[in-house]
């Protein structure tokens, strides 16, 4: 999700600063893993398959979909005015694209399952399976937009979840990876991985807000606590979110749909 970046916390204190620098190092961390990943290693060196890519185009449309509706759960819930106005700008941009200038992102990334043969008529229609492992990250994301404070539901979709598309001296985020090996690898145009170029860019900003408001809004010990815990359960959830198109063919993903979940 893209948001204008808009909050400044001033002059931080010594244990603000402190917990920047965590949370900083937590992102870091996060995608020293992701850049580690068998599937994401696979793609980096142009051996990840095309029914393997495939199998993960198809998951990233039940993630994309799924995001937005948490973050839109989360706003429901939220208090804080500051925080609510930029969870309804990233709703805003998600829905219409107009801070980024590209367009609503579902219909960007529509162009990238079409590169792949995959149409938006058989991704909306009831034709696909959503498999246990983006299954598992996408309830996540449910129940952190219902259950948990929204300091940490920003955590979870913002710091952490977005986070991996940040891009660290040395480290790029998952969606610089996806966009330049989809690239040179695979034959797809700069129009095909536009929704990658978008995230390259847009979470950079947004996982930023995310770290800001945090460290303005969190207190106590026992409260950054759980920051972290769920910090580390998303990271988590999306490493294995990245193992589908390891241990799924796209025979598994077309011989059932996820009725329920459309």
């Amino acid at each position: 999700m893209y948001m204008k970046p808009s909050m400044s916390v001033g002059v931080l204190t010594k244990e603000q600063e402190a917990f920047e620098r965590e949370l900083e190092e937590l992102r870091r961390e996060g995608n020293r893993r992701i850049g580690g990943h068998p599937f994401v290693q696979l793609l980096e060196r142009g051996e990840a398959t095309e029914e393997q890519l495939k199998v993960q185009c198809v998951q990233q449309y039940f993630h994309t979909v799924a995001f937005v509706n948490g973050i839109t759960r989360l706003l429901s819930r939220c208090k804080i005015s500051e925080v609510q106005r930029e969870l309804a700008g990233g709703i805003y941009e998600e829905h219409t694209g107009a801070f980024s200038q590209t367009g609503p992102h579902l219909e960007v990334f529509y162009r990238y399952a079409a590169s792949w043969g995959i149409s938006r008529e058989e991704l909306s229609g009831e034709g696909y399976y959503l498999v246990p492992e983006a299954m598992a990250l996408i309830n996540w994301y449910m129940y952190a937009a219902d259950h948990l404070s929204p300091l940490e539901g920003i955590a979870v979709f913002a710091v952490a979840a977005e986070g991996v598309n940040v891009t660290f001296p040395g480290m790029p985020g998952l969606s610089r990876r996806f966009a330049d090996a989809l690239v040179r690898y695979y034959g797809k145009s700069s129009e095909d991985v536009l929704f990658w170029e978008l995230h390259d860019k847009a979470d950079q900003e947004h996982s930023g807000t995310g770290v800001r408001v945090l460290v303005r809004y969190v207190e106590g010990e026992a409260e950054k606590g759980r920051i972290r815990s769920v910090i580390r359960m998303t990271q988590d959830a999306w490493s294995l979110f990245l193992e589908a198109p390891l241990r799924w063919r796209w025979e598994d993903v077309t011989a059932v749909h996820s009725g329920a979940l459309y």
